[in-house]
């Protein structure tokens, strides 16, 4: 069995092409034709790898860039199957193949013709013959991948107010993938989803409006949500982008950008004003713990105090006074007795 990875479908017809070349050569094929899904999807494509005895890669621009392709070639090589890339379009012809694909000669299908579809057929012819073996030890199958639209989804459900910087790189990163990748159809439906953000600015819508009306392929239901009015929100911004002439539209993204400055002067001015009476209150209040401490080591102090140490002083004072009043005293009655002896002698 002949496995064909490939994504995109825009080359629908090409494809299908090569799957009727393939059965010609009495060879049966299995492709994907959901291109995405749940692990149940992801798990019946990993088992036809599995079961495949040719891997088949479509090399386009999409395939190339493409999450679940790269995933299926990488495991598809560790199974050790034979990998045929094979080119439908003149874009890739001289695209630089990643480099597990890089040694594989590229097998070119543009032209479906009696020569391209010998050279099939001898490719295939020379891939049954080598018959490969799958490895003792089967490799992990690799997990479902998680394509990037899921994280763009993610940021436009996102309950935070959006920047002007934020919504051009998401609404760049929309484009890129309505662009580039298969599945338009969900970008455009994660683009009506965009536009209907209450944060969403006059500048981005415009260039929504401007991006959705050169797109053909908008499903009906989507264009609808595209065209559907936007609810008022953001009005000081919409009401000074009218007033403005259209030679002046150059200017609009600095005018978007003072405004959000503004809001966020705002804010900054706010949170100071709140750490500044958080910081007076916590100097109020250590102010007050260390007045406290201070009375309470005073209070200490006076009742370790001894209260009859300057008494004894006193005391001790008087006792001195006294004992020099005597020594004078007798030191007088014995100078007198001295004297009234002499006289006499």
């Amino acid at each position: 069995m002949i496995f064909i990875s490939y994504s995109g479908k825009e080359h629908l017809e090409e494809i299908d092409q090569l799957v009727k070349d393939l059965e010609l050569l009495d060879k049966s094929v299995w492709l994907d034709k959901k291109l995405s899904g749940g692990q149940e999807w992801w798990d019946t494509i990993l088992d036809n790898i599995l079961q495949s005895d040719v891997f088949i890669f479509i090399v386009t621009e999409k395939s190339l860039k493409s999450i679940a392709c790269t995933s299926e070639y990488t495991y598809a090589l560790a199974l050790n199957k034979p990998l045929l890339p094979i080119t439908i379009d003149n874009k890739t012809r001289d695209k630089h193949l990643p480099p597990q694909l890089s040694k594989f000669q590229v097998l070119n299908y543009q032209e479906r013709n009696s020569r391209t579809a010998l050279e099939l057929a001898k490719s295939i012819y020379n891939i049954y013959k080598s018959h490969s073996k799958l490895p003792i030890n089967l490799p992990e199958p690799p997990d479902i991948p998680i394509p990037y639209i899921n994280l763009i989804s993610e940021r436009i459900d996102t309950t935070k107010e959006l920047s002007h910087q934020e919504q051009s790189v998401l609404f760049f990163d929309l484009k890129k993938y309505i662009d580039e990748t298969s599945e338009s159809e969900l970008g455009f439906q994660l683009l009506g989803k965009f536009k209907n953000r209450r944060d969403l600015l006059a500048v981005i819508d415009r260039e929504i409006n401007n991006f959705s009306k050169n797109q053909k392929s908008i499903p009906i239901a989507t264009k609808e949500m595209l065209n559907s009015p936007r609810s008022k929100s953001n009005t000081k911004v919409k009401e000074k982008i009218d007033t403005i002439s259209k030679e002046d539209r150059h200017s609009l993204d600095d005018l978007i950008i003072e405004n959000y400055e503004d809001k966020k002067k705002r804010k900054w001015d706010e949170f100071s004003s709140l750490a500044k009476e958080l910081i007076f209150s916590k100097v109020i209040k250590f102010l007050k713990i260390i007045s406290y401490i201070l009375v309470i080591l005073v209070i200490i102090a006076m009742i370790n105090r001894n209260p009859t140490e300057p008494e004894k002083n006193y005391i001790s004072e008087d006792l001195q006074l006294e004992q020099l009043k005597d020594i004078s005293n007798e030191e007088l009655t014995n100078d007198f007795n001295e004297s009234d002896k002499n006289y006499t002698e």
